[in-house]
Parts: structure tokens; sequence; C-alpha cells
């Protein structure tokens, strides 16, 4: 009994040193051996690392984030300290709680580990104290990690809004006094309606900018309205402008306002103002003083008009387009006004599906420098005044804006339909052949001092019985023209006889054929030994496009090496449901673009030179 009371109360001994002592290692008397710190173990526990809750790190933040607590363990009241945790190979050293009373691990099962005595055999010992079973500590409930915020990025443009007329002007030079007009178009590609806060033919004048201004638009602005589903809205507005406007170069752009109140601006279309004119000085008349009678002169003779000045007119020089000492490649686009035609619709010259608006896109918007100009025969015969005054219109048209004009005659005297067909009751009467020649005539009389005028494409895609046929009528008729005009020249396609040229003496011709294929196969052979390249230059592939239905297919290719060999091209067809670079049949209608083939026609028109 002796030996176990001096047992335990060396133990109660060793236990109290044990709380007295600081953190850290514990070497007993006798012993070299030290013991790892417990860790730390206090009623309002933080769980292991391991175990916390990592939140997702926000966009554009490290990703080392602060980690959620743990829940908060409570010890149940009322019962007694548990027994500490032995260490292997010596006594353990317990965590003690700052500010507290430390809390010891119990022991597992309740039986101590025997206390080593140094010296002799450790005796085990029997417990003084229950051991109480430890309340568990409920797991900790990880805080879920709070979502990260975005960080808002700029406001999207409402999806399927379209610009599909960009600002279109009225003309391209303004005066102080003078009123200029404006239209652009809006597409609503969705199934649903879109209701926009104000739609506004925008202007800026030189220096000006999109947000900041000055605001000098056109007038009217829409104010609120709805765009319906696959509807189009068409804005027209125009402004006057007076002497306080700055001269310059000045901006207009289509712009719409969503319900957000943000704008979302098209593309610039410019314009110039020009300066007021000086008011002149007024001058003192100077008293007259007697004017002698003078002799009578003779009268001369009328000698004849001088034509104006070459240089303001297309012509050939070696194998080349020439425009004021510069070698021009034509790339434009074909109204070929097919709803007006006998074929399709007419003869009704009314129904033409061209206006100023689409001649200001083929400039302005697809940057190209020519027209190819599909007329009707039927026309002319119906109403003479009547076909001037539509096609003096159109000239005016193509000169506002920067364009040659290429008319050709698509519907023929005698003739059901325009193309390589249809033509037998043409081609066997001479008198129909000579009804097209005096028709010519007159046209080239009407139009000789024009020199938005670039010729005369004088049949289209011609259907002769043969070539010797074909020969002898295009020397006629380029004859004729040159008879009273020759200041333009004379445009001659492939004919379906033996497809080839017509063989024809004289300089100022523009050789022509069509191209519905990839270079150098059928359908877009050039005349000749060598199809991959024009026999005789200058040379105008009138006709080059494909439908939606077939993509851009070989279109862009084309172009690329009509540009590289020096051919002029035109593109086939603005408004058409098929071929249309818009498939629609209106005048002025960019609802339903044909966009991939836009972009083709944009590029390769690009730089274009075109008429002063």
């Amino acid at each position: 009994m002796g030996r176990f009371a001096l047992i335990a109360a060396l133990m109660l001994t060793v236990a109290a040193t044990m709380w007295l002592m600081p953190p850290g290692q514990l070497t007993l008397p006798g012993t070299s051996s030290t013991s790892a710190v417990a860790p730390r173990v206090s009623a309002k526990a933080v769980p292991p690392q391991a175990n916390r809750p990592t939140a997702t790190p926000p966009r554009g933040r490290s990703a080392a984030a602060t980690p959620t607590p743990g829940a908060v363990t409570t010890p149940t009241p009322g019962n007694p300290t548990p027994t500490p945790t032995p260490v292997p190979g010596g006594i353990p050293t317990p965590t003690p709680v700052p500010g507290g009373i430390p809390t010891p691990t119990p022991v597992p099962g309740g039986t101590p580990t025997p206390t080593p005595v140094p010296g002799g055999t450790p005796t085990p010992t029997s417990n003084p104290w229950p051991t109480p079973t430890p309340t568990p500590a409920p797991a900790p409930t990880p805080t879920p990690a709070p979502a990260p915020t975005p960080t808002p990025g700029p406001t999207p443009t409402p999806s399927g809004v379209y610009v599909t007329q960009q600002c279109t002007l009225s003309a391209t030079t303004v005066a102080p006094g003078q009123t200029l007009s404006a239209t652009g178009s809006l597409w609503n590609n969705t199934t649903t309606a879109l209701s926009l806060l104000e739609v506004v033919l925008a202007g800026r004048p030189p220096g000006g900018t999109n947000a900041g201004g000055p605001f000098d638009d056109f007038g009217p602005v829409s104010g609120a309205i709805s765009v319906g589903a696959g509807a189009t809205y068409t804005l027209r507005s125009s402004r006057t402008f007076t002497t306080s406007d700055p001269a310059g170069t000045w901006r207009c752009f289509l712009t719409y306002q969503t319900a957000d109140g943000v704008y979302h601006d098209g593309l610039d279309t410019t314009f110039t103002v020009s300066s007021p004119a000086p008011t002149p000085t007024p001058v003192p008349t100077p008293t007259p003083a007697p004017t002698p009678t003078p002799a009578p002169t003779p009268t001369p003779s009328p000698g004849p008009t001088p034509p104006p000045s070459s240089g303001a007119y297309m012509g050939t020089s070696n194998g080349n387009l020439v425009y004021n000492g510069r070698v021009v490649t034509l790339r434009g686009e074909n109204f070929n006004n097919e709803p007006a035609l006998a074929c399709c619709g007419g003869p009704n010259i009314t129904k033409i599906n061209a206006n100023n608006a689409d001649y200001a896109q083929a400039s302005t918007v697809l940057g190209e420098n020519a027209i190819r100009f599909g007329m009707d025969w039927n026309w002319y015969n119906a109403n003479r005044t009547q076909f001037y005054q539509v096609l003096d219109q159109h000239v005016a048209w193509a000169k506002a804006n920067h364009l040659w004009m290429l008319p050709v005659i698509y519907e023929v005297p005698g003739a059901s339909a325009g193309g390589y067909c249809c033509q037998d009751a043409f081609w066997n009467s001479s008198s129909n052949q000579q009804t097209l020649i005096n028709f010519w005539i007159d046209f080239a009389t009407h139009y000789a001092n024009e020199p938005t005028i670039l010729g005369y494409d004088v049949i289209n895609e011609p259907a002769p019985p043969s070539q010797s046929v074909y020969d002898g009528w295009s020397q006629r008729v380029y004859n004729a023209i040159l008879g009273v005009d020759t200041n333009h020249i004379v445009s001659f396609e492939v004919s379906s006889a033996g497809w080839n040229l017509p063989s024809v003496s004289g300089s100022r011709i523009l050789w022509q054929g069509h191209c519905y294929a990839t270079v150098a196969t059928n359908g877009c052979n050039f005349p000749g030994n060598n199809p991959a390249s024009p026999p005789q230059r200058p040379f105008l592939v009138g006709e080059v496009g494909s439908q939606p239905s077939s993509g851009v297919s070989y279109v862009p290719g084309n172009l690329a090496n009509f540009n590289q060999q020096g051919v002029s091209w035109t593109h086939f067809v603005m408004h058409e449901v098929g071929f249309g670079l818009y498939q629609t049949w209106g005048a002025g209608d960019f609802s339903v673009p044909f966009t991939a083939m836009i972009q083709a026609v944009q590029a390769a028109a690009a730089g274009s030179i075109k008429p002063t």
C-alpha cells in the first residue's frame, strides 16, 4: 500500500507540474526523448483548414479567398474535466487554452497509460477519477461561399436589330440656303416586336462627336416606335443649312435608342457644306461713253460646235479604259429593272425598281463606281418624252453619287424576252434591226455631251443566227453611233453564235462577256483561245453573281481574278429575289441583305476610281 500511495502522490505532483508549464517540449528526468505539443483544443474550436469551405475567387481578383469559419462547438455543462490523451513514449503535454482553464483530451477506453518510473519497472495503476464520456462535438456545417458578383460589361446591342440602310443623302454637297434629304432603315430580324425610344438621322459638323455633339440632326425624328417581327422601319428626314452652319466635311449617321437609354450608331456618310458666297462690294457705275456706230460686219457661216473637253469622258487607250489620264477598272452593279421589262411584268417604265437611295448605296456603301442600267426598247416606243424624263432623272442620280452609267437594251424590237433566247423576230427582220439602230442614234444624240454616260451597251446577250449576221449588224450600229457622238464608247457582248465577240473595226469599243461559274470553266470562259483571259481589251464582265442557296460560291475568287487582270466587272444584281444583293424587289428596299455577297463586293470594289 505504501508503494501505491507513493505512486499516487507522484502522479499528482507530475500532473500539477504539467498544467503550470508553458507549451513546448517536456523532458522527463532520466530520459532523452521529447514529445510534440498536442494541438490546442478549446470550447470554440476552429475546424481544420482541410475541412473549410473555400470561396470561389471572383474574376479579376486573387484566387486566395478568405475561408468561412466553421460551426461553434459547445461543451456539455456539468461534465467533469476529461482525462488527457497520453502520448506514446512519454507523458503528453496538453495544450492550454489562453485565458481559461484547459480542457484535457479524454483517454479512449478509460484506461490511462502507465507512467514509467525512472530506474524501475512501470507498474500500472488504477484511475482514481472516473473517466467521463466526452460529448462529441457536432461536425461543423460549412457556410456556403457566396457566388461572386460578375463585373458588368458593356450593354449589348439588342439582338436582331440591324441597320440595313446607312444614312443615304440626296446630294454630297450642300450650300447655305439649300435643303439636304436623308434616308435610313432598320430591320428587326427577330420573331417578336422590338420597342425603340427614338430613331434619328444624326448630323455632326466638322469636329463634332457622336456622343458630345453639336447635335445638328436632320428632322423629324421618329419618337417612340415599335418595330414588328421581321419588319423594316425607314426614316426620311431633311435639314436646311444656313450661313451659321460651319463649312467643311460633315457626317450623317442613323442611330437608334433602346429601352435602356443607350444609342446605337450606324456608319458615317460624309458630305460637304460649302462656304457662303461673299457679298460683293458694290462698284459705282461709270458714266458710259458715247458708243460709235460700228460699220456692219459680214456674218460668218457658223462652224461646227466643238465638243467639250475629251478629258471629261471615258475613253480607251492601249487596251485600257482611261479617264482624265488615269487607267480605270469598272467595279459596279447591275440595275436590271426586271419588274419594268416586257419579259417580267412590263413593259412599264414606272415599275423601274431603282431610285436615288440605290445609287447612294452602290457608291457609298458598296464602294462601286459604275451602274449597268437595264432598258426596254418598248418604253421608248410607247412614249419618247416620258422615256427621256425618266432616264434623265437616273443619270442625274448617278452623277450626284459619282457613278458612271452604262445603259443596255434588254428587250429589243420584236423580241419576247431578253437574254440568249427569244430573239428570232429581231435577227430575222432587217426592219427590226434598223429600228434598234435608229434608237441608238437618237439616244446617243440626246446624251452626246453627258460625261456621266460611260457608253452604250447595244444589246444584252445577243443570240444571232450566225456570226456573220452579228458582225454586219455590229459594224452598222457602231458607225451610226460614232456618227453622232464621238465622246462615248460602244460595248459589244459575246454572242451565242460561236460564243465569240463580233468583228468590228473601231477604237472606241468596250468588249464584254458574262460569268456564272469559276473563271476558265463552262459558264465563265473568256472568248478566244485562252478561257482564262480576255482576247481583246478593255474587257468588261457585265454580269457575275450567285444566289444565297449557293452562298458566295465562286464570286469572291472571280472578282479578285478580274481585279488582278485589270478586267472590269459589274455584279448582278442590286434588287432581286434570287441573285440580288438585297433579296427584295422594291426600289431603295435594303431590308433583306445577302450579307456575305455584299461583303465580297465591298472588298473587291474598295479603292475604285470614281468620276468627279
